[in-house]
């Protein structure tokens, strides 16, 4: 396809296919599949993505023609600036050039842009300075992201997670705005510290919900396995508990027009997903079977030999390990030389049968 050709950001910014994909989840012309095949211009194509979504641009409510003439203006601007912006090709999204970028095409696009909600203002702080991946589902259906730690994210529709492609030494920091079901691999010595609106979720290794809308009137938390602690991010004022611990299907509130927390409570069935509802703890249970409920569980799709496994049974407690750690324990109980790879969010499963 013509893409195959494009060498340049802007060639992806004035295709209306690449658009509509970056922005709508519209896929006719199967970019999806594109990006996951890691081809010499993916980065390009991404970086295109993060300057479209970072101005916030809903392309479905500006007219086709002014949208080209705006791009191509834009690119004019670029092109007579003497910057040499237009041929760069960098390997990272470096500061400067991200903030060229979307100066520029701010100036082609003006007004468009302006009556548009935009992004976070920090969305567009980490994209051209702290170095942090975004990642903003708008699918219709919910998103599994892997950090690099082992821990696992579903992010909803319409939500943002944003996080560092190595977390620090000391603690693991990520940012999230709507709503997400976590579960973090334990590591006492690195806390994990998630920060939605006016909130702080801190934990070393459990499951958890947070829904943190940025139009809502709350804050909530509701807690799966293990125990977490809520704080806000502004001092507590007199009378309000510093920090609030919570335990198993245990939820909280944080109202936030006057800053305070609501009384835990147990969290209500309809407040929580498929992940939370299912039973992972497996007693001489079928490996089909097992494999079957990780997949309703995270809304994907796994690959496994089916023959091969179909008269395998195995016994094993999964409920408070993100999915990695399930998928490793799987394999190594299975035997025969069981072993899972994850390639462009693919999740295949290699056997040679079970012991």
């Amino acid at each position: 396809m013509q893409r195959n050709l494009y060498q340049t950001i802007e060639e992806y910014l004035q295709d209306p296919s690449f658009r509509r994909w970056a922005l709508q989840g519209i896929d006719d012309d199967g970019w999806e599949q594109w990006m996951k095949q890691g081809s010499g211009t993916t980065n390009l194509a991404r970086e295109a993505q993060l300057i479209l979504l970072a101005m916030g641009w809903q392309e479905s409510q500006i007219p086709e023609a002014e949208t080209e003439n705006a791009l191509q203006a834009t690119w004019q601007k670029i092109g007579s600036s003497g910057s040499g912006i237009r041929s760069i090709a960098p390997k990272r999204f470096t500061w400067l050039y991200a903030a060229a970028a979307m100066l520029l095409l701010g100036i082609g696009l003006g007004w468009h842009f302006m009556k548009q909600p935009s992004m976070p203002e920090t969305a567009v702080e980490v994209l051209s300075k702290n170095n942090l991946t975004v990642r903003l589902n708008q699918t219709k259906t919910p998103m599994l992201i892997m950090l690099e730690d082992g821990s696992s994210v579903i992010l909803q529709p319409g939500s943002q997670l944003e996080f560092p492609e190595v977390f620090d030494r000391n603690e693991r920091k990520v940012s999230l705005t709507g709503e997400g079901f976590f579960e973090i691999s334990k590591n006492p010595s690195r806390p994990f510290l998630v920060y939605a609106n006016e909130v702080v979720t801190r934990v070393v290794g459990t499951s958890f919900r947070i829904k943190a809308y940025s139009n809502q009137p709350a804050v909530e938390v509701i807690v799966r396995t293990g125990q977490v602690k809520v704080f806000a991010k502004q001092p507590a004022t007199s009378g309000i508990p510093q920090e609030i611990a919570l335990h198993p299907n245990e939820s909280i509130r944080f109202v936030r027009h006057d800053a305070t927390f609501e009384k835990p409570v147990i969290a209500a069935p309809h407040v929580t997903g498929p992940i939370e509802q299912l039973q992972f703890d497996f007693e001489d249970t079928p490996v089909s079977k097992i494999l079957e409920t990780i997949e309703l569980a995270y809304g994907l799709k796994i690959n496994y030999p089916k023959e091969i496994l179909k008269d395998c049974y195995l016994s094993t407690a999964l409920s408070d390990l993100p999915l990695q750690q399930k998928l490793k324990i799987i394999c190594e109980s299975t035997g025969g030389e069981t072993r899972y790879e994850i390639r462009a969010e693919q999740i295949t499963i290699f056997s040679n049968g079970c012991n």
